[in-house]
């Protein structure tokens, strides 16, 4: 019975656009009462046909000038187009009739909020609830317009008191974590959730933002127990399990990690992105099989996804398949020509196929004042020591910038161009800020590159 109701809306709704585009195309002779008109109007608006929604609005207004509901469409058209004052004096000529509009008022505190008008937008959507407006998105909507102005305190008193009235209205949740986030108050989103939560044990959307909260603080270990909170509450949240396998992943508990990444499959479908975490968890066990596996399954599903292809590459430059590894990367950074970090990754692969030139070319690209990236000036320089351009090499290291120069790993090439350019006096001072005893220390890290990297984080090294 629904579906025959149904069908003969629609065949209505049909004739009446279908006579209205011909009286538009062939100047037909019909007439249409306001009601019609307003139907015409709602069809043409909800499906984004601007040129005959205007052709409507147009006619309504022509045969029925002072209609209330032709001139607020006119209104919002004339916003729409930035023309302010023009829509503000058709809404202020509607209100005046009928001061309790709410279509009227919403309008006018659109575009009070549009021009930033903060306190008139917000002072109209005040007069909204006074005629029985729906409370919870209109106190959102004032909160929203203090978010703007960067007033988080009056935005969350609104959000606040939405929640104290209304608990399941989980827009209100989700802006009030977005207030203390922007507010850099973690501690105070924190203490809220928690209060929050003790009178409304069961909301989903309080417990999931609890977690987002201690996640920003580094508090993984609670991070986690909210979420399996949230997913003992429901178990296809999705995005609780996924945020719950990157909180494991800062816990180097990779496995867990994993476990899950592959909850989010209970209740959304598979998506690239989860099979790319996955992988970068293979990736830290050393799974390299598995890694890979997880990486091509992620383009199976997304062709155009960078960071799989990057992903792809540094797998089979772990298991030194180098040139297959080229391949991988030069497709990734043709995905994402502006991620610096694939460039890098790109001249990595070149050094170890010796192909110092073109890694220099690409890493010469990269280094600039601005660059911060380590890995950008340690390679350049490395590939000039080879190349033998010490004094390019020299020129480069000194004119990093400050944070560069002091880095552990741009101290150690300092130390190793010195001693290429038989400069011992002027090595051994760059030696001394590493604690490294002598040449025959130095050499020794040099030649193994596992050692290297563990001392070159950080670490002190006997």
């Amino acid at each position: 019975m629904d579906r025959d109701f149904e069908s003969s809306e629609n065949q209505e709704i049909n004739e009446l656009i279908s006579r209205f585009e011909d009286l538009v195309s062939n100047g037909s002779t019909y007439f249409f009462d306001a009601d019609e008109f307003e139907e015409i109007i709602d069809y043409y608006d909800s499906n984004s046909n601007i040129k005959y929604l205007e052709k409507a609005i147009n006619s309504a207004l022509q045969l029925f000038p002072n209609n209330p509901y032709f001139k607020l469409k006119t209104a919002q058209r004339q916003a729409v187009l930035g023309h302010y004052f023009k829509a503000i004096r058709l809404i202020n000529s509607v209100l005046k009739d009928e001061p309790n509009n709410l279509l009227a008022l919403e309008s006018l505190a659109d575009i009070y909020s549009e021009e930033g008008k903060t306190i008139l937008a917000v002072q109209t959507y005040l007069e909204m609830l006074k005629y029985g407006a729906d409370e919870p998105s209109t106190l959102l909507k004032i909160a929203m317009e203090y978010q703007v102005i960067n007033k988080f305190e009056l935005a969350i008193r609104y959000l606040k008191r939405v929640l104290k009235k209304f608990p399941d209205y989980d827009n209100a949740i989700y802006e009030i974590y977005f207030c203390f986030e922007l507010m850099e108050d973690m501690v105070s989103g924190i203490e809220f959730f928690k209060e929050f939560l003790d009178t409304n044990p069961y909301s989903t959307p309080a417990w999931f933002n609890l977690g987002i909260s201690y996640s920003n603080l580094g508090m993984f270990s609670e991070a986690i127990e909210a979420y399996d909170y949230v997913l003992a509450i429901d178990p296809y949240y999705s995005s609780a399990a996924f945020n719950k396998g990157n909180a494991y992943m800062n816990l180097n508990k990779f496995e867990e990690a994993i476990l899950s990444f592959k909850e989010t499959f209970i209740g959304e479908p598979e998506d690239s992105l989860t099979f790319i975490y996955i992988a970068k968890c293979h990736e830290n066990l050393e799974n390299l099989e598995d890694a890979l596996r997880y990486y091509f399954k992620a383009i199976e599903l997304t062709d155009s996804s960078g960071d799989a292809y990057a992903g792809i590459a540094s797998i089979y430059h772990q298991m030194e398949m180098t040139e297959k590894a080229l391949g991988f990367i030069e497709k990734a950074i043709s995905i994402s020509p502006d991620f610096n970090e694939f460039k890098i990754a790109h001249a990595a692969i070149l050094i170890d196929l010796e192909r110092y030139e073109e890694a220099e070319d690409v890493l010469e690209k990269l280094v600039t004042k601005e660059t911060l990236e380590v890995d950008s000036w340690y390679f350049l320089a490395d590939v000039k020591i080879i190349l033998e351009k010490y004094d390019s090499a020299l020129e480069l290291l000194k004119n990093a910038p400050e944070a560069i120069r002091n880095d552990r790993k741009m101290v150690f090439k300092m130390a190793d161009l010195m001693i290429q350019m038989n400069l011992l006096q002027e090595a051994k001072i760059y030696l001394d800020q590493l604690n490294i005893v002598d040449i025959q220390q130095f050499n020794h890290l040099l030649e193994n590159p596992e050692s290297l990297d563990f001392f070159l984080n950080g670490f002190s090294h006997s």
